[in-house]
């Protein structure tokens, strides 16, 4: 059962790497899109990872209020989205101050 798991777990890692790379793509190609210039305008990503921050913190608070369901596996599952609705904020912050 072991070589199955390490088979969906690297299928799992393909998957979501090539998902990250085609939004970084896209992102790339808009931020560049007008005039290519040196300098990449920032405003369009700003409010989409706001969207992104917010509806992570209410996935968060969601699956908190559902503990009682599974609370192990809900509590696993509050612990990952609420480090990403995190690391989303920061990255949010960061386009705000840099773009300000």
């Amino acid at each position: 059962m072991k070589p199955q798991r390490r088979t969906a777990s690297r299928s799992r890692e393909a998957i979501t790497a090539i998902a990250v790379l085609s939004v970084v793509l896209c992102i790339a190609g808009r931020a560049f899109a007008d005039g290519g210039g040196s300098r990449v305008n920032l405003w369009p990503f700003i409010k989409p990872t706001g969207l992104v921050t917010l509806s992570l913190i209410v996935t968060a608070v969601g699956l908190a209020a559902l503990r009682k369901i599974r609370p192990r596996t809900m509590l696993k599952l509050h612990k990952i989205f609420a480090a990403l609705a995190l690391l989303s904020a920061l990255c949010h912050a960061t386009l705000v101050f840099l773009s300000g």
